[in-house]
């Protein structure tokens, strides 16, 4: 993936490291030879330096001492050292030694040699100390650099995207993506880990605020709960340390998501019917057999064609797992369904419109489906999502003694549903006045399309508008995160039986894709500077044209702005 940046990705010259402004953020970028050829020539040239400065210093003061008339023993004698001191360190033994030797006599001796033993000490331990921090001006691990830009694209669909690319090369991509980006999560949230382990971004690691006491959402009779509702915040990400776009104070924005999740009832939105197998397969068994399906109700989906003019969301067997053995469970694992609807349902994505209990005007909503099939679970399970009371079996150990009482999931699926929100800031003004409301990604390209009323400039504006096309288009979204991360329960399950799970099991899941997607965000910028590296990709590349896209130099300007930290160049800040 072209998140692994090769040594000809990054930009090799001078630039501005603007985390540092204009003066100081002055940058030279070399590679690992040429950065040590620079380093070992810096510290002899500050020897070099050193001595020459001593030079001048020993004429001026031998000049200025000079005297036509008569002196004595210590006068020439210091008047000697001054002449034939090569460096300062020379300077500095033979005036202690002068010193020593007058010890004895006058006070007014001592003061006549002291000043100069002070003079030349302060020299030698300047470029010496000069000497031993010149490597400080170069950093050869975890450095900032720029990326070149020179493959800078934004991924969209063709016009005349055919199914078979979809599927073996746009999912394939995001599949990859997505999974190196859970890989990335697992390190940088780890307990032990440093922002080394996270995004390549300045900022490695975000913040995420987790509140596991919220209110409800959505309206409050479709919650299962008033009060133990999950929001997450990423906090606000500044577009220069967060996602790495290299740009001065006054071009910066704020970037903010937010993601409020409930568990929804079932009762009143669930029902129940008998359908004939052959009605499902034209290969089922005979017709007088049927299967009852559990329909939820929560908004409609052009997936269920046969179910057009109703609210149901899905259908899912029905099955009493409880008079199957136990042995039957073997191999089996939970099943995801997910839906997303834009804010308001003024567009639909994945065909999706939701019924108004969690419509929301100002957000987007995502419903998530979790059905347990016949993963039997080692003692009952109080957490709304995967909720399991059934009794299952007492099933007997296969290599220890004795057995553990097991359970079946209550219900066929059950749902969360998150109403996400995103939010835009001016950093340069106080974030009372200088942010957009919370509202769905759609309505955050309008508004800020349509308003100027936070931005302090154009620049400012346009480097925005660039940045949604990334984030909306490179970056993985938590649909593509559920279909692809698997669950946290999943990974300490095993041949079917799932251990205890916390009452808030649902709440870790949902922060672990919240993590994932943030972590996506962050490389989706990266990604976008190198352009996506897979092979038969192009065609769902888009690279804006000079004199043909309004977006160009706004686009242009963001490729070639791109910073990470990164060990392989050297830096010099001159």
């Amino acid at each position: 993936m072209s998140t692994n940046i090769s040594p000809h990705q990054v930009y090799l010259g001078h630039w501005v490291n603007w985390s540092y402004g204009s003066i100081r953020g002055s940058t030279l970028t070399l590679s690992q030879q040429n950065g040590a050829l620079l380093t070992a020539f810096v510290a002899i040239f500050i020897g070099w330096a050193g001595t020459r400065i001593w030079n001048i210093i020993c004429f001026m003061v031998h000049t200025s001492l000079s005297k036509e008339d008569p002196q004595d023993a210590v006068y020439h004698q210091r008047q000697a050292v001054f002449r034939n001191a090569d460096d300062g360190n020379a300077g500095l033994w033979n005036l202690c030694i002068l010193l020593w030797t007058w010890r004895g006599l006058k006070w007014g001796i001592v003061r006549r040699l002291l000043p100069f033993v002070a003079l030349s000490l302060i020299i030698t331990l300047a470029f010496t100390a000069a000497g031993v921090f010149s490597s400080t001006i170069a950093s050869a691990t975890g450095n900032e650099v720029l990326l070149t830009g020179a493959n800078c694209a934004i991924i969209q669909s063709p016009a005349n995207v055919t199914e078979e690319s979809i599927r073996t090369l746009y999912n394939p991509y995001f599949f990859q993506l997505t999974k190196l980006d859970e890989e990335r999560t697992l390190r940088c949230y780890s307990s032990e880990s440093s922002t080394d382990d996270c995004s390549p971004t300045i900022v490695g690691r975000l913040p995420v605020m987790f509140n596991g006491n919220a209110s409800c959402p959505f309206e409050s009779a479709i919650c299962h709960s008033n009060t133990t509702n999950l929001i997450l915040e990423s906090g606000y990400m500044n577009s220069h340390y967060d996602l790495g776009i290299n740009s001065p104070v006054e071009h910066r924005f704020l970037y903010r998501v937010r993601q409020h999740c409930s568990p929804l009832v079932l009762d009143g939105y669930t029902t129940t019917r008998h359908v004939p197998t052959q009605a499902l397969s034209a290969n089922g068994p005979q017709i007088n057999s049927t299967v009852t399906l559990m329909d939820f109700n929560y908004g409609s989906t052009d997936e269920l064609p046969w179910l057009n003019g109703t609210n149901t969301t899905l259908s899912y067997p029905v099955v009493d797992y409880t008079k199957t053995p136990p042995e039957d469970a073997q191999g089996l694992d939970y099943t995801l369904f997910n839906y997303v609807a834009v804010a308001n349902g003024s567009g639909m994505s994945s065909g999706f419109m939701p019924i108004p209990a969690i419509n929301r005007t100002d957000a987007d909503t995502i419903i998530i489906f979790l059905a347990a099939n016949n993963v039997i679970f080692v003692g009952s399970i109080d957490d709304p999502w995967y909720s399991a009371h059934k009794f299952y079996h007492n099933v007997k150990g296969t290599v220890g003694s004795g057995s553990f009482t097991a359970y079946s999931a209550d219900s066929p699926a059950v749902a969360v549903a998150c109403a996400t929100q995103y939010q835009a800031c001016n950093p340069n003004v106080p974030t009372s006045q200088g942010c957009s409301p919370y509202m769905g990604l759609l309505q955050l390209l309008s508004w800020s399309n349509e308003s100027d009323t936070i931005w302090g400039s154009d620049a400012q504006q346009k480097l925005f508008m660039t940045a949604y096309e990334v984030i909306s288009s490179n970056a993985p979204d938590m649909s593509h995160v559920i279909n692809i991360a698997p669950l946290l329960s999943s990974k300490s399950m095993n041949g079917g039986v799932q251990p205890a799970l916390p009452a808030n099991q649902w709440q870790l899941e949902m922060e672990n894709w919240f993590k994932i997607e943030l972590v996506a965000l962050q490389t989706a910028f990266v990604d976008h500077a190198n352009g996506p590296q897979y092979p038969g990709f192009d065609n769902f590349l888009w690279r804006p044209t000079k004199n043909a896209d309004v977006e160009y130099d706004s686009w242009k300007t963001m490729c070639k702005n791109q910073v990470l930290f990164l060990p392989m160049p050297r830096l010099f800040y001159v």
